[in-house]
């Protein structure tokens, strides 16, 4: 899944340093030693990211100054954490990459607000000889998602408060580390039930290939698909961790 690889000069790639206990690296690689498999990526979902598999055809040398060690990573020990110090360097790493992927979800969820607004007037009901506007349904629908989708903007921006506070921190509190887990793939799951609400009474015309609506509707469901976003994983690894306390 290489996301945005069609424009990238560099690439990541993940791979394993051979061993009794292979351990996990990431490698930076130029875009001109890698193959981007360009039918890998026909999707239904988040098709603008470009996730496409990267093929590596023959041997490629990497130097040891363009290898990142995961464990290293994890335990806020590579050469750029101790490097720079800063909270954006030390933040917890594999957290940080939860809400990063989290964050378009809410900019995903608004827009589909904005769409089902632009709609109201000319979806025409015919149970009620009238247009979408005059149905109360319609109305309620409306606020119970934009309620759902502010619930779950402040929940991330909370999350993001709590991400920036154990960058500062020598030691990361593990149970405040699976809290911000457990609100991305909340809030996720929230944004995308308020994206389902109102996309359930969009009508037939709503599955149109050239409607906005669709299609944001299927961007914010393959991101809450996505493994590390879904929510029995964030409740998992929260409750582990909650217990793992007492």
């Amino acid at each position: 899944f290489g996301s945005g690889c069609d424009h990238a000069p560099w690439l990541s790639v993940g791979g394993f340093l051979p061993g009794d206990q292979p351990a996990p690296v990431i490698c930076a690689l130029p875009a001109e030693d890698v193959i981007i498999d360009h039918n890998s990526w026909n999707v239904v979902g988040l098709r603008g990211t470009g996730s496409k598999d990267l093929v590596i055809a023959d041997e490629v040398a990497v130097p040891a100054h363009r290898v990142l060690h995961v464990s290293e990573t994890m335990a806020r020990k590579s050469p750029g954490q101790l490097h720079y110090g800063g909270p954006l360097y030390t933040c917890p790493w594999r957290t940080t990459a939860i809400l990063v992927l989290a964050a378009p979800v809410i900019g995903a969820a608004k827009a589909a607000v904005r769409r089902f607004q632009e709609r109201i007037d000319d979806h025409f009901l015919v149970a009620l000889a009238s247009v979408q506007r005059n149905d109360p349904a319609a109305g309620y629908r409306l606020a119970e998602s934009t309620a759902e989708i502010h619930a779950a903007e402040l929940l991330l921006y909370d999350a993001a408060a709590r991400l920036d506070h154990l960058g500062g921190v020598e030691e990361v509190d593990p149970v405040v580390n699976a809290s911000i887990i457990r609100d991305c793939g909340w809030g996720v799951r929230a944004l995308a039930n308020a994206v389902d609400r109102l996309y359930e009474a969009s009508g037939a015309n709503a599955m149109r290939a050239d409607e906005p609506i669709q299609r944001l509707w299927r961007d914010v469901n393959a991101a809450r698909s996505h493994a590390i976003l879904t929510w029995d994983h964030a409740a998992n690894t929260y409750s582990r961790a909650l217990l793992d306390s007492i």
